[in-house]
């Protein structure tokens, strides 16, 4: 019996001796306990045994070996047993000393592993092995036909589809032609840029676009200009058509109404989900909402700058009549400064004329 099923018959035992009196229970436990030692001593026999350890019960005793044993005289009487051999009567060979030493030491045991659940079967291996075999064994041979497809988009040659071509281009000198086209077109296209790209000279962070932009301070056309640009503005016109009405204006009008701009891209708003055309419609009335905010922050932010810069001129007015009643009390006094002065200049021009009359 194996050691799974010694436990369960052990704990069946318990099991059963649990239904019964004190007594059973301690007979059973004693019985259990010697069967425990009965095993253990067993396991320890085989443990020595696979060892190469024989251990008697006890009353059996071994006979005992000679503590010599002279090898090499039974040699010397083997060797001249058969150089003295007569010629063999009836098949019978020389009798000879068995010199094998093979039973002197205990012979080593291979423990193998118990295949408890049998899955390295022999038999059943070597089948499987001979049927793999028979299986391959029935393959086809294989074959050597097979045919060569030029990859898709490559143009064949029309002057001499059948001939061979003579040279094939290494990858390298390909790569290095390659390269060498590439250098010549950087060149090219280098040329056509300016002097200053040209010369690598530096060039500003920032441009000047005052400099890019078209000057629009220019003398206005003549009137023979003028009316050249009219006409070729009436000739472009009348080669799109006609005006549109106001029939035609109102159809295009209504017609754009129903476009709504949805995923990136502009869709009729019938054929959208409910849920697109909320988010469409949604998405205008948040970009009005926008714009007008931004329009109402804007006229909020200019009419404050207004009225900073009312209060600032209604400050300047203050004072400049301050100023002004200053300066004009100053011009007046000056101006009066200025009357005294020339009377008595005048005063005394008439005191020199009439000395210079008298003399």
């Amino acid at each position: 019996m194996d050691e799974d099923e010694l436990e369960m018959l052990s704990e069946a035992r318990v099991r059963f001796t649990n239904t019964q009196g004190k007594k059973a229970k301690r007979k059973a436990r004693e019985k259990q306990l010697a069967d425990a030692r009965r095993m253990a001593s067993l396991q320890k026999r085989r443990e020595l045994h696979a060892d190469g350890i024989v251990v008697g019960d006890g009353g059996y005793r071994q006979k005992k070996n000679p503590s010599y044993v002279d090898y090499s005289a039974e040699e010397a009487e083997n060797f001249l047993a058969l150089q003295n051999v007569e010629t063999l009567k009836g098949g019978l060979n020389t009798p000879l000393h068995d010199l094998r030493l093979n039973s002197a030491l205990p012979q080593k045991q291979v423990v193998a592993t118990p295949n408890t659940l049998n899955i390295n079967n022999e038999g059943v291996i070597k089948n499987v092995k001979e049927e793999l075999r028979k299986a391959l064994g029935s393959l086809p041979n294989p074959k050597n036909d097979y045919q060569l497809l030029l990859p898709e988009g490559e143009e064949e040659s029309d002057e001499q589809p059948d001939a061979e071509e003579e040279w094939v281009e290494d990858a390298s000198d390909a790569a290095k032609a390659r390269a060498r086209a590439r250098a010549l077109k950087r060149i090219e296209e280098r040329k056509l840029r300016t002097q200053a790209f040209q010369r690598n000279l530096p060039r500003p962070a920032k441009l000047n676009e005052q400099c890019t932009k078209k000057a629009t301070n220019k003398a206005d056309m003549s009137v023979v200009e003028r009316s050249q640009a009219a006409k070729l503005i009436e000739e472009e016109i009348a080669k799109h058509g006609e005006p549109l009405d106001d029939i035609m204006w109102v159809a295009i009008e209504q017609s754009s109404s129903e476009l709504v701009l949805s995923n990136g891209k502009f869709n009729r708003l019938a054929i959208l989900s409910r849920r697109n055309q909320m988010e469409a419609l949604s998405s205008q009335f948040q970009n009005i909402a926008n714009g007008l905010t931004k329009k109402l922050t804007d006229l909020q932010s200019e009419r404050t700058s207004l009225s900073m810069e009312l209060d600032t001129f209604k400050n300047l007015a203050v004072h400049a009549n301050k100023s002004i009643a200053k300066r004009v009390h100053k011009l007046t006094l000056d101006i009066e400064k200025q009357h005294e002065r020339e009377r008595k200049l005048q005063k005394k021009y008439g005191a020199l004329q009439y000395t210079i009359c008298k003399s």
